[in-house]
C-alpha cells in the first residue's frame, strides 16, 4: 500500500499563508524550542489561541497548513472560461496514478504524484488570475 501525502509541505504552506485566510487552514506547522517542526491537527481557532503571538504570515515558529480536504473546499464551485461557460473543477487521476486538477481545456495543472500538490498550483494559478 502506498502513502499518499495529505496535506500540504512546508514550503507549500508558507506560500499559501501569504495568500489565503489563515482561517482556511485546518492544520499548522509548530517549532518551539529549536524543535524540529511538527504537524499539529486542530481547527485554526485552536491553535490560534494556543500559539498566539508566535504566529506570524508565512515565516514563523507556527505556519498554518492545509489538507487535501481544506484544499478542495478553497477551489472554487465554478470558473467562467474563456468562451463564458460555467466549468466545475475536477481532481482527476491517471491510468499512472498521478493527480490533476481541471476546470477546462484552458485552466488546469500539471500532473503530480499526489493531489495536494495539484490542489496547491490551481490555488497559485487562481490566485494570480485574481480569480479567488
Amino acid at each position: 500500500m502506498t502513502t499518499t501525502k495529505s496535506y500540504t509541505s512546508l514550503e507549500q504552506s508558507r506560500k499559501l499563508a501569504e495568500i489565503l485566510p489563515l482561517e482556511s487552514a485546518d492544520m499548522c506547522y509548530k517549532c518551539l524550542d529549536e524543535d524540529p517542526y511538527d504537524i499539529v491537527c486542530k481547527p485554526y481557532s485552536e491553535w490560534k489561541e494556543e500559539y498566539k503571538g508566535l504566529l506570524i504570515r508565512g515565516n514563523a515558529n507556527v505556519i498554518p497548513c492545509w489538507s487535501l480536504a481544506a484544499l478542495l473546499d478553497i477551489l472554487p464551485d465554478n470558473y467562467i472560461d474563456v468562451d463564458d461557460t460555467i466549468k466545475h473543477p475536477s481532481l482527476m487521476k491517471t491510468e499512472d496514478g498521478r493527480y490533476m486538477v481541471i476546470y477546462s481545456d484552458f485552466q488546469y495543472t500539471l500532473l503530480y504524484n499526489y493531489p495536494v500538490n495539484a490542489c496547491v498550483e490551481m490555488i497559485l494559478k487562481l490566485h494570480k488570475l485574481n480569480l479567488l
